[in-house]
């Protein structure tokens, strides 16, 4: 699956991490990435998975231990300069 935008740039907080998921969550993430990008800002599919990441570990912090998610963790880098429809 080719994909027309380039990746964010790499910071000094990230990590790699190699993973297998189920085909029909990468193509769910690709029409995420599709339906979340806006003119100047396109979403890749590995966005769209790390925004997923970051919401899902947020509700699972607050389902075990009742806390609302970390300033820090209120929005993945690539979430920044999406505004939401």
């Amino acid at each position: 699956m080719a994909h027309s935008s380039m990746p964010r740039p790499k910071s000094d907080n990230d990590a790699a991490l190699n993973l297998l998921l189920p085909s029909a969550w990468l193509d769910d993430a690709q029409e995420l990435a599709g339906e979340l990008s806006r003119p100047g800002a396109s979403l890749t599919r590995a966005d769209a998975l790390r925004m997923a990441i970051r919401r899902g570990i947020d509700v699972l912090r607050t389902e075990l231990h009742g806390k609302a998610p970390s300033e820090r963790s209120l929005k993945a880098p690539s979430e920044r300069n999406i505004k939401k429809r």
